[in-house]
């Protein structure tokens, strides 16, 4: 039986991988007064947008899965997404405001592991993107 080339085996791993990521999560709702508390240094970011814009107080979120970890089944992961129009605005709701970050998923002993294996997530925002919604 023939290997495959070192080269076709990582771009295998890879596509694996990233198929395994997007299947992994589902969406959940999420509201504005629940994200307050996990926005951090980017409190201030998320004020000005909403001075800018009317957001919608519940957005998306991504949720892991029970059959991926029974233990953070449904826990809330980035990158998590709110509607929004101008100010003060009649039209539809047009632009997506995206909040990006890093999820750590961690033992009990605190150390970063696997998402299979983690026991608790720590949702660390980043950067807020407003972005037209895709059609």
């Amino acid at each position: 039986m023939n290997k495959l080339p070192p080269s076709t085996q990582t771009i295998v791993a890879i596509l694996s991988l990233a198929s395994l990521t997007l299947t992994a999560f589902a969406a959940e709702s999420i509201s504005q007064s629940e994200l307050k508390p996990l926005l951090g240094e980017l409190t201030s970011r998320w004020q000005e947008l909403k001075q800018t814009y009317d957001i919608k107080e519940v957005g998306t979120a991504l949720t892991v899965p029970k059959r991926i970890n029974p233990t953070l089944a449904d826990a809330r992961v980035l990158p998590f997404e709110f509607s929004a129009r101008p100010k003060g605005s009649d039209r539809p709701y047009e632009v997506t405001i995206e909040i990006t970050g890093e999820n750590r998923f961690l033992d009990s002993k605190g150390r970063e592991v696997d998402l299979t294996e983690g026991i608790r997530c720590k949702v660390e925002p980043k950067e807020i993107q407003v972005r037209a919604h895709q059609q």
